[in-house]
């Protein structure tokens, strides 16, 4: 299992240029990397996915829905690796769609930044475990390529479940924030009906019931980093996984003010609104 993750790490250092800019190349990283796979029989694959297939810029198996830590903490830009890799892993059509469906909202993002989209994915795939080689499960061709080996008495793969969900923005305009997890989002191919989820949003108010499609509103008193944590109940077990969104600071009203005293010089009442003024001369010119 090393060995083959390695491959596909090694391929990504070496190819990355060429596979941005031509996928279709033979050359490129998606070709290169899938081509070493190309003549095992995966009628054994469960999931539609051989992890292999795929170069690995984000280790799956970190996102297992157990304990959380700073390794698994996700972020837009690596859910969006991951998500890539189990499409280019797909052995037949991808049982994910196109990317542009969360990339459109990470540009609207750019315009109403106070907005954020949380995005769930519970994909399980399928991948060769370690020791299938020497366990005589396969073999390596001549040109160094795998290939099933006749008699075998058991299956090279194994299954796994990646279980991530992420902010598909980090830094919010203001602490105040609108939440939502839309239903187009939310990525799994193991038919699960994913409602009941519970989110912490990092507020001090603890977990709250989430629907997909339910807006919440969060106002964060304080500004920093602020870990969210959701989980879900699924075949008797609890899934949980981890996101950040970063609060700033809050604006004076006046960005001005600083410079200046910290009461106005002139408080002028006009039809009911009060202007203060602050003067920067002796001569008292505005």
């Amino acid at each position: 299992m090393k060995r083959l993750l390695l491959i596909a790490a090694l391929l990504a250092w070496l190819c990355g240029a060429l596979s941005a800019q031509n996928k279709t190349s033979k050359h490129s990283l998606d070709v290169m990397t899938r081509s070493i796979f190309e003549r095992l029989e995966k009628r054994d694959l469960k999931s539609g996915i051989l992890l292999q297939q795929a170069a690995v810029f984000v280790n799956p198996f970190r996102y297992d829905g157990t304990a959380l830590n700073d390794a698994n903490c996700m972020d837009a830009n690596n859910f969006g690796k991951l998500f890539g890799q189990f499409r280019v892993a797909s052995t037949g059509k991808s049982v994910l769609p196109e990317p542009e469906i969360y990339l459109s909202d990470l540009r609207r993002l750019r315009e109403t930044p106070d907005t954020i989209p949380l995005a769930l994915m519970a994909m399980q795939y399928d991948y060769i475990w370690n020791g299938a080689i020497e366990a005589g499960l396969l073999g390596w061709d001549a040109d160094q390529k795998l290939i099933d080996l006749p008699r075998r008495g058991a299956s090279p793969y194994r299954q796994d479940t990646s279980f991530a969900f992420a902010a598909l923005l980090q830094e919010s305009k203001s602490g105040h924030i609108v939440y939502q997890v839309p239903s187009k989002l939310i990525f799994n191919n193991l038919g699960w009906d994913i409602n009941g989820m519970q989110i912490d949003f990092g507020d001090g108010q603890g977990w709250k019931s989430v629907q997909p499609d339910e807006y919440v509103v969060i106002d964060y008193g304080k500004p920093g980093k602020k870990t969210l944590q959701l989980k879900y109940q699924q075949d008797n077990r609890e899934w949980k996984a981890h996101s950040f969104v970063q609060v700033p600071e809050k604006k004076a009203p006046f960005a001005f003010l600083g410079e200046y005293a910290g009461t106005p010089d002139e408080v002028v009442p006009l039809g009911g609104v009060t202007i203060n003024m602050f003067y920067d001369c002796p001569d008292h010119k505005l």
